[in-house]
């Protein structure tokens, strides 16, 4: 897999893309997680058909085309992604599922590793690494 996020990149931010279903909104699906580079540009991490991981190419601002219609779509903010320490990356690890398929990435930063997965809906989770 040609991979767009790599060792030494920065990224500034990231969101993850809800679909807002219910009319509460609460509990909106996650879709996507989008990064937005430091250099310029974004990555979009999505789930395909078969829930493998699949990458591309982001729009930022604008949404990606399966996000319609757009007034049903919105970002939210994933804390501490492109802070001081939490900004480039130092590693990046496939995470595959139980045949083989790609189904996450484990990027590395030097105060945190980030883990983000496709399936049913996308899922993000991040471990603080402990002080040296």
């Amino acid at each position: 897999m040609n991979q767009p996020l790599r060792v030494g990149q920065k990224v500034r931010s990231a969101f993850a893309l809800e679909y807002l279903a219910g009319e509460d909104n609460a509990g909106s699906p996650v879709e996507g997680v989008e990064f937005l580079m430091a250099s310029e540009g974004s990555v979009l991490l999505f789930s395909g058909t078969d829930w493998t991981l699949r990458t591309s190419e982001g729009g930022w601002p604008k949404l990606p085309d399966w996000c319609w219609p757009a007034e049903l779509w919105k970002r939210s903010t994933i804390e501490g992604v492109g802070s001081l320490g939490f900004d480039e990356i130092v590693g990046v690890s496939e995470v595959l599922n139980s045949v083989g398929e790609l189904s996450g990435l484990r990027l590395e930063f030097p105060m945190a590793y980030l883990t983000v997965r496709s399936g049913e809906v996308m899922t993000w989770d991040i471990s603080r690494k402990e002080p040296r």
